[in-house]
């Protein structure tokens, strides 16, 4: 229910929707509560808009999901998906209940609003569709409220020249409008058939072997530690995608090389690089930016003023400050002083946003002043750097003491902030926690600080010029040890905003929007770990920032941080706390990177007895639920299912709700790799019919798989092993449909790895299991995810085999794969019998039960029986011997037929009946050689 005081009128299109303390404005796709901004995605906000255009009328399930994916099929799950992530970011009313009602099988309607006959009809009763874009370059350029005039020409020739020119490098200096203009002509290059676009800022990056890394995080994909280069260009091989390089000068020839390696692998990429020197690469084509144009009459006319680009500028932006109307005597002073600052539209910028103090005739004096002292200084630099240098001089002296503060606390910064961030690091003496965001008022309003909008979140940020000239004043100010101890602390705050959207946003978009966050985190960490008095800081931020190493595609990265940590945590007051998180992100990371070893296994145990010893059941659930893939991986089922108990154990003494659907599904995978087949075929089907809110990125967890995917992928496992083969196989499309639309690389490999891959091979249906398998090793491959390529290579070695030769020795390239170990080394032998080790078969009978125990004790007796018929005369013996023979001492036919018997027996009690149906068949093949033996004989 909802209070009559938070009910509205119904909206047209073209006013602003408000619904409780929420206002909707479709115009520029805004939503505000209470005032205060709230981030959304692009289809976060179509959604709202949808249900807020319907008046609180209940808007079909049906009409959502044409509303969002307009050329596209998808599963319903889909939209759920994106629903719990709305109903995140908007919380509660104030009586608890969601701003959106669900009503299961019809749809959804936004609450607070009250229905109208009079409003407009819904687009789905009129018919006419209004589909959602699936994705925009506001969704991935950051919006510079920078003005671009006297830049069309420029902007122009860019768009027009790709993409005959597949490098365009955007060259001059500091200030010049570099970024504007690349931008610009990005954002206009978006919807000419690509891809996609990315923006990559170079400006803060000082080390260039992190340049792969950094592209890598633009696009959201993940890197090898040892290749990541390669593994660019596997991703971008097939794309279509323009990709801005802005600040190329950091690292200019890591730049050049990095991009000669990417254009060559990917035909289809274009790049369009700023800097303020050119990469010198072969095929680059580069563009110089002009100053601004200024007139050559020292007095122009007033009305003609515009007309110039420089003047243009100057205009505007002195209108904007609240500066004075120019009169006509103020020309001669405007043009000289556009003439003084060279056209440079930063100079321009900064001098017009102090017009309303001083006016067009002050400012020339004053900029007089220090120009003509800049210029008795360096002699080696560009005039044009002189120029800019004597902008920020003089406008950093006529900052309020306060303002100056800020400016030069802010250099500490290395990517986009937030205006609490902004506060943590600027609000001690001389400034007041009260003076902070005046201060950044006045520092967006004098151009010196600026704000920018990246897939709606709103952020701040420095260029790179002033903030290389503020790194500077912080450094002569002495109070750079102060504010980088609270740089780390704002980078505590930051981390927490990027937590809150670790469930909201898509893994692509959340990149987007938080992944430069990783340049500060490195920055702060860096600093703490290098002085003695400060490591404390550093462990803190290590344990509590860990996650997004793994989530950035980092984890290598990551480990000597959290390796230095652990040797500095000893002895501070919450000592177990802290390794309770640094050994569970030591165990994500480890796993991440160099896969179940024993240190993988010992971490994650750590950081269990460290949460048990804290009682902190949360840390206790995610070091279970890492030692649980660890088991399976190596598979060690019986442990699984232990831990899975263990599991469940501690959800039930916490009484975590939210926990609950991870708790059952955790123990149907377990009770199938134990081979309790009803039992996990009656929990996959409950799963796979539950509601996604709530779950899929629950823990914080990022080696979480989505809700959905994973329960799509355990019925379609439990399916097909119960017998039910062509349903399997439709619900392990399902799965692999539901990741895809999620946008969560890892549970799309997931629901090929473990469903769709096998399920096609043990359906003998190649042409699917060729695509899928295609499809597994080239996302496995494009996120450097190489366990899971290890997979796709197993797949394709199992593909042959059926398909072709069925011996592996006419594959010397697959040999090594034959000897699989763990989970891997199960699934190879039931895919392909005659490549079951040795060491898989010798324990067969004395290991525990498990999912493929009795197809494994058919593929050995099936081995004993090639023997005793290879033995049985000259037809036979030229027949191929199995990879592996198996020395017995026992008679081959007695000993296969006890197997074979033991074999239907265990797959009857488990319920396994595909096994029983091959193991029948091979009873029947044993009869009739048993048969012709005795009529022979």
């Amino acid at each position: 229910m909802t209070s009559d005081r938070r009910r509205a009128a119904p909206p047209s299109r073209t006013q602003p929707i408000c619904f409780g303390p929420f206002v909707l404005v479709a115009e520029s796709r805004s939503l505000t509560r209470d005032g205060v901004p709230v981030k959304l995605g692009g289809r976060a906000f179509e959604m709202l808009l949808t249900l807020a255009q319907a008046s609180g009328a209940l808007v079909p399930t049906e009409a959502l999901m044409a509303r969002l994916w307009p050329d596209a099929v998808v599963e319903p799950g889909s939209l759920r998906v994106h629903m719990a992530g709305l109903r995140k970011t908007l919380g509660r009313q104030d009586d608890g209940s969601p701003w959106i009602e669900n009503q299961p099988g019809k749809g959804y309607r936004l609450l607070g609003m009250a229905p109208s006959s009079s409003s407009p009809a819904p687009s789905w009763e009129s018919g006419r569709a209004e589909p959602a874009p699936q994705s925009s370059a506001d969704d991935y350029l950051p919006i510079r409220i920078t003005s671009s005039i006297g830049r069309e020409p420029v902007i122009q020739a860019l768009v027009d020249g790709f993409p005959q020119r597949r490098l365009v490098t955007i060259v001059g200096p500091g200030g010049i409008g570099k970024t504007t203009v690349g931008l610009e002509a990005a954002r206009r290059l978006a919807g000419s058939g690509l891809d996609g676009v990315r923006f990559v800022d170079l400006t803060a990056l000082s080390d260039p072997q992190l340049l792969p890394s950094t592209l890598a995080q633009a696009l959201g994909v993940r890197v090898s530690a040892h290749d990541p280069t390669a593994s660019l260009m596997a991703y971008l091989a097939p794309t279509r995608m323009l990709m801005v390089l802005d600040g190329c000068e950091c690292v200019v020839e890591a730049a050049a090389l990095l991009a000669e390696r990417l254009l060559t692998a990917a035909p289809g990429l274009l790049l369009l690089a700023t800097s303020r020197e050119p990469l010198r690469i072969r095929g680059e084509w580069v563009v110089r930016l002009p100053p601004l144009d200024l007139p050559d009459t020292p007095t122009p006319d007033l009305a003609s003023a515009p007309r110039y680009s420089a003047l243009a500028l100057f205009m505007e932006r002195s209108a904007a400050a609240g500066g004075p109307p120019l009169a006509q005597d103020d020309m001669p002073a405007l043009v000289q002083l556009c003439r003084k600052l060279d056209g440079n539209p930063l100079a321009l910028e900064i001098a017009a946003a102090r017009t309303s103090t001083f006016g067009v005739r002050g400012l020339l004096g004053l900029l007089d002043e220090r120009l003509s002292l800049l210029s008795q200084g360096r002699r080696t630099s560009p005039q044009r750097h002189h120029t800019l240098q004597a902008t920020l001089d003089w406008s950093y002296r006529t900052l309020s003491d306060s303002e100056r503060a800020i400016l030069r606390r802010l250099s500490v910064f290395r990517s986009r902030f937030t205006f609490e961030a902004a506060a943590t690091v600027s609000a001690f003496a001389p400034v007041r926690a009260d003076e902070v965001f005046d201060g950044l008022e006045g520092l967006i309003a004098k151009s010196l600080l600026v704000t920018d909008s990246i897939g709606g979140a709103v952020g701040l940020r420095l260029l790179d010029t002033t903030r290389a000239y503020a790194a500077d004043k912080l450094a002569e100010s002495g109070e750079s040890h102060a504010v980088a101890l609270r740089h780390v602390a704002a980078c505590q705050q930051l981390f927490d905003a990027f937590a809150r959207d670790s469930g909201g946003l898509a893994s692509i978009q959340w990149n987007v929007v938080h992944g430069a966050l990783i340049e500060d985190i490195r920055a702060a960490l860096l600093w703490a770990f290098n002085d003695p008095a400060t490591t404390e800081a550093g462990v803190r931020l290590a344990a509590a920032t860990g996650v997004i190493w793994v989530q950035l595609s980092r984890s290598a990265e990551c480990v000597p941080y959290l390796q230095q940590a652990l040797q500095h945590v000893a002895g501070l007051p919450d000592a177990r706390a802290l390794e309770m998180a640094l050994y569970l992100t030591l165990g994500q990371c480890q796993t991440t990177a160099a896969g179940p070893t024993p240190e993988t296994l010992d971490a994650y145990r750590r950081a269990g007895a460290a949460a048990r010893a804290e009682g902190n059941t949360r840390f206790q659930l995610l070091s279970l639920y890492g030692e649980f893939g660890w088991h399976h991986i190596l598979g060690r089922y019986a442990d699984t299912l232990s831990v899975a108990q263990a599991f469940d154990e501690v959800v039930e003494s916490a009484s975590y709700a939210q926990c609950d659907l991870l708790r059952q599904r955790l123990r149907g995978i377990a009770l199938f790799q134990v081979g309790r087949q009803h039992e996990s075929l009656a929990i996959a089907r409950a799963l796979a019919e539950s509601p996604p809110e709530g779950i899929h990125f629950f823990l914080d967890s990022q080696l979480q798989i989505e809700h959905q995917t994973a329960s799509l992928t355990h019925l379609a496992r439990s399916l097909w092993i119960t017998g039910h083969t062509a349903q399997a196989q439709e619900v392990a499309r399902r799965a692999v449909e539901v990741s895809l639309a999620f946008g969560h690389a890892i549970s799309t490999v997931q629901a090929l790895t473990m469903a769709a891959c096998p399920i096609a091979l043990y359906a003998e249906d190649w042409a699917t299991a060729r695509a899928n398998i295609a499809q597994l090793s080239s996302f496995a491959q494009r996120h450097s995810f190489h366990f899971w390529n290890d997979w796709a290579k197993l797949f394709e070695l199992a593909l042959h085999w059926c398909e072709s030769v069925k011996d592996p020795t006419s594959a010397p390239e697959w040999l090594a794969l034959c000897e699989q170990t763990g989970s891997r080394a199960d699934v190879l032998a039931t895919l392909c019998p005659s490549l079951a080790t040795e060491a898989v078969l010798a324990t067969v009978e004395t290991g525990p039960e498990t999912w493929c125990t009795a197809e494994l004790l058919r593929v050995k007796a099936d081995k004993l029986l090639q023997r005793a018929h290879e033995a049985s005369g000259p037809a036979a013996r030229s027949a191929a011997c199995p990879a592996a023979a198996l020395a017995l001492d026992t008679d081959p036919v007695r000993e296969a037929d006890r197997l074979l018997s033991k074999a239907l027996e265990m797959a009857t009690r488990q319920g396994a009946r595909a096994w029983e149906r091959r193991i029948t068949g091979s009873i029947a093949q044993l009869r009739r050689w048993q048969d012709s033996e005795t009529h022979a004989r």
